[in-house]
């Protein structure tokens, strides 16, 4: 995965292009192992502290802060994110996948983790030398466990967390990845409640760049003076042309020459009025993108 960045450090790649590349084909990568394998959390930070230093970074692959944290990008864009595909919950959907193979399909690996693990055995549990697949399930137990998603009876061994599986990650008998992968990264990483219409950002006529600026807007994650001031960068907090604060809200929509910059875009691209002629922005926060 660090060669294949590489090969892309002499490319004038945009916030886009980068989050196009990592989910089309970093996570694609790590993918395919956390399919068969279950990768140590340590591995897993690693691999997000790379692919996260690739987002942020320059051209030339070199460090840059990083305005936001992995955990709030890494979402879906329903709750709040960027967008990009978190690893962590790549990996519990697909171990979420084997419990349902596990119970659901006639298999010779099926019948071989029943025989020898759940039918001769107390209650489910791993010891030394049991099967990586079987131990990885039981560590997915736990850990569905310890997230206490639900009010799950720990001594039903396997009827409540199968039929959790099947209610949040199948469709008529059939697992669907992406429903898993969703319901485990609202588990992870819980959905916060927004200001605005996250989804109207990331409209397929939005260029992709365009809309990591302005989700990057709504979220201070841009080089103002107040964010510069969180690591430790005193600049003078104003505006170039006038007198006031130079905050995202004066910048985009008080501005003297915020109005005209405007209108000229409404008139070029035939789009209501965003902001009342007389009246000064309230908070970038409560203007929302037409649909």
């Amino acid at each position: 995965m660090a060669r294949r960045i590489a090969s892309w450090k002499n490319r004038l790649l945009s916030k886009g292009g980068k989050k196009i590349l990592i989910n089309s084909v970093l996570t694609s990568m790590s993918a395919y192992v956390s399919a068969v394998l279950l990768p140590p959390r340590t591995i897993i930070k690693a691999v997000e502290r790379l692919l996260s230093r690739f987002f942020w970074g320059g051209n030339d692959n070199s460090s840059r802060h990083h305005w936001a944290a992995w955990g709030k990008i890494a979402k879906p864009t329903s709750s709040g994110g960027m967008g990009i595909r978190d690893l962590g919950s790549q990996v519990m959907a697909h171990s979420a996948k084997l419990w349902w193979r596990l119970f659901n399909v006639c298999s010779p690996w099926a019948d071989f983790i029943r025989s020898s693990y759940v039918d001769c055995r107390d209650g489910i549990r791993s010891s030394a030398g049991d099967s990586p697949d079987w131990r990885r399930m039981v560590s997915f137990r736990l850990r569905w466990l310890a997230l206490a998603a639900w009010d799950d009876d720990p001594a039903d061994q396997t009827g409540s967390l199968l039929h959790r599986i099947r209610s949040g990650c199948c469709t008529v008998n059939r697992f669907e990845p992406n429903r898993a992968y969703t319901l485990f990264n609202n588990l992870l990483l819980p959905p916060r409640q927004l200001s605005f219409q996250n989804d109207l950002l990331w409209h397929r006529l939005i260029p992709e760049k365009v809309s990591i600026f302005l989700w990057r807007l709504h979220h201070a994650a841009l080089p103002f003076p107040k964010a510069l001031n969180r690591i430790g960068i005193s600049l003078v907090s104003k505006c170039p042309f006038c007198s006031n604060q130079d905050e995202p809200d004066h910048l985009f929509w008080s501005c003297s020459i915020s109005p005209p910059i405007w209108t000229w875009f409404e008139v070029k691209l035939d789009v209501p009025t965003l902001l009342p002629p007389t009246s000064p922005a309230g908070g970038l926060s409560r203007h929302r993108l037409a649909p």
